[in-house]
This record gives C-alpha cells, structure tokens and sequence, in this order.
C-alpha cells in the first residue's frame, strides 16, 4: 500500500521534488546537483574556484538512539552540522540507503537543545503494516562540505482499527438499479482496504425481503457495486459493515453504518452528492446534473447541480416563453466551476447557455451550445409536477449526445 509522497525544498525561488519510489540516495544526489548548479550560476564569472567542485564532502554523523514505540512516537538526538532531519517509512527490507521509501516527514528543523520528540502520525499518514522506520540528518543547503548522513534505524509495526463504512449510492429509477460506492477509500487507504465491505437492504414494510450487496476486494480501483434486485416503491433501512483480515487490523468486522434509515425506492432518482460517474466528456471535464429537485417553474431557479473532477456546474435557470410547444421553456446559463489554479498558470471556465423544455408527456430535454473545451450536447429525462411550483427532474444519462 504506498502512498505517493512529494518532498519540497525552495532553492532560491525554484522548486526541487521528490517522489514516493525514490531513493534517498536519489534525492540526496538531485538535491546537491541542483545546488550546485544554482551557486555556479551565481559565482560565474567571479574569476574565482567554485568550493563544491574542490571541496572534499563528508557525511554527517547518524542521529542517535533513534527510539520508536507502538504508538509511533519517536525521539533521538541531533548532530552536529545538521539543519533539518527527515523521517522515512520503508519496506522492513529496504537496509540501504539507497532503497526506496514509502512515506516521509516534512523537514524536522534544528534546535537549540538537540533533542527531538514528535508522533509520526503527526508528521505524516501512513498505512497499517511493517516498516523500517530511517531518520537521516541533513546539512544546511549552502553547506557544501557535507552531505546528509547515514540513516539511523528502528523496526515499526503499525495496528489499528478500521473505520465503518461511508457508502454512497445512486437509485436509477430509469434502470431500478441501485449503484454504490464507497465513500470513505482514504480512511482504508491509511489503514487496510477490507477483504469485503457488506450492505444490507431492509425492507421497512417486509422483513422477509432483505438484500445484501458485497464488494469484494475493496481496493483503490475496485470500491462500486450495482443492485437490481430492490423492489421499487419499497422503502429500505441501508446500512454497511466492512470485513477484514488483516493482521494489522484490530477490528476484523467493523462497526455497523446506518447509511439510511428509510430510502423510498420511486419514480425519482435518489442520489448522494460524491457518488463518482462519467458522462465520457474528453477528459471527463464536464458532467450533467443526476437530479434536480426543486426547479421553480414560474421564476429564476436552478435544475440542479454537477459535481465534476475540476468542481461544481451550476444550472441556473430563467422561465421564458414555451418553444416547441413545450408545457414550460426555460433558458439555461451554466457555470462551471472549471479552473487550473498552478504555479503561474489560472484557468477559469466560463458561462455556458443552454435551453431546457418540459413536455406535456413527462420527458425533458436539455441542450447546452458547449465552452471551449466542452462540447456542445444535449441529455433527456423525466420530469414531475410537485404540485407547488416547483418540479423534479430525473436525467436520463443514456441519452446523452455529445456534438
């Protein structure tokens, strides 16, 4: 289970990182390269002997009586020479110091007193397992007669409980299938993906009608299931264990989630904001409402809203006069949250207009002209008097056209 983790330094407004997979050996050799080629940029020219192209470089001495206890907490004693010191988790196998590493800590700065306590869980996350726990001791970056020291070891053995499940879930009332997912991967990521996770569907008007769905194998990939068995009009009690046997898990079976005391099964889809699905834009850039609950039908409202890998599309919606004989028409203006915020680099996705229409008949159709990188497309679905101004809408994601 590994964790990419990303390791920054600023030297001189510029930018040096190191990844999850590398070696500190690795890291500790770009580290001085880059430095030195900085410094040689600022001494050209000087008609003097750059030091770190003659200077002979020694490594630091190891920290010592590096201790680690089961909980995590840690101490040992700085050395001379040193700015900063970091804390790396590795495979219990990793004995060189040019392995790779799995997780590390953020720069440990130097005192005054030289002695260092902390709790690794503060300093960063990191799985249920084995480790071989290293701390190195750094120079400052200007120092160019020594170089980071050898790494002073402990064995580490991390156990815990897992959490309860989070599920979210997706009622398709134009399929009857009911789509789950689970919600809360990171907590397993930190802690051991269960064997399988379990959820139960209770049906409130009938014991007898009782439907288990299991993800096997829960995993970074592998965390969904779909259900059609549930019988529609029904209203079901949802709730989710999970199982595992890891050893480094102390819970085998978790704690039991209520993730719905009552979920009416009916003519509406029924959806949990964060349930991930793709309406296959180029990448995956844009998506269509799954439901809108409350659009006003006789003013400015909204029909609903899509939460998408770069943030949240916004429908908003204008009442104006029927167009295709269509019960109720409504101009549409989009906002989607689409933006690119990096180092230099602010890209914000504009208004899209779009147009919707409820039909006599129940059906919907939505269709919006696209915006830069998203495409022009049009989806239908259902629509439902709610009998005080307002209407439900239900898209019907197979019908999606892109253009």
């Amino acid at each position: 289970m590994k964790k990419r983790v990303y390791f920054s330094i600023c030297i001189l407004g510029c930018l040096l990182l190191t990844a999850c997979g590398s070696s500190v050996g690795t890291n500790t050799e770009a580290y001085f390269t880059y430095t030195k080629a900085v410094l040689d940029t600022l001494f050209s020219g000087s008609g003097k002997k750059n030091s770190i192209q003659s200077a002979e470089v020694e490594k630091l001495d190891a920290p010592g009586n590096f201790v680690i206890d089961e909980n995590g907490n840690y101490s040992f004693e700085g050395v001379e020479g040193a700015a900063y010191y970091l804390i790396y988790f590795c495979e219990p196998d990793a004995v060189d110091d040019g392995d790779s590493y799995l997780y590390t800590s953020a720069p440990i700065e130097q005192n005054e007193s030289g002695s260092y306590t902390g709790c690794c869980a503060d300093e960063f996350r990191y799985g249920y397992g084995e480790y071989l726990a290293k701390v190195y001791a750094f120079p400052d970056i200007t120092d160019s007669e020594h170089t980071l020291s050898q790494a002073a070891v402990q064995k580490f053995v991390s156990r815990g409980e897992q959490s309860a499940p989070e599920i979210y879930y997706y009622w398709d009332t134009f399929t009857n299938t009911m789509n789950i997912q689970v919600a809360n991967r990171e907590n397993y990521f930190y802690e051991a993906y269960p064997d399988r996770i379990e959820v139960t569907f209770t049906n409130l008007q009938d014991s007898s009608d009782v439907v288990e769905v299991t993800i096997d194998g829960v995993s970074e990939e592998n965390y969904s299931a779909q259900e059609e068995g549930l019988s529609r009009g029904a209203s079901y009690y949802m709730t989710a264990e999970a199982i595992s046997t890891n050893e480094y898990v102390l819970n085998p079976t978790s704690d039991i989630s209520v993730i719905c005391d009552e979920l009416t099964l009916g003519e509406t889809h029924l959806f949990t904001d964060g349930y991930f699905y793709s309406d296959n834009f180029p990448n995956d850039i844009y998506r269509f409402a799954v439901i809108g609950e409350s659009l006003a039908l006789n003013e400015e409202g909204d029909a609903g809203h899509a939460i998408g890998e770069f943030g949240t599309t916004i429908f908003k919606t204008t009442p104006v006069d029927s167009v295709n004989e269509a019960e109720y028409s409504f101009s549409v203006e989009l906002y989607p949250d689409f933006h690119v915020d990096a180092p230099g680099l602010i890209i914000t996705m504009g208004e899209i207009e779009a147009s919707i229409n409820l039909f006599s008949d129940g059906t919907f159709k939505m269709e919006q002209t696209g915006s830069g990188p998203i495409n022009a497309a049009s989806i239908e679905g259902t629509w439902i008097d709610n009998e005080d101004g307002t209407a439900t809408l239900n898209y019907d994601h197979a019908s999606i056209e892109i253009k």
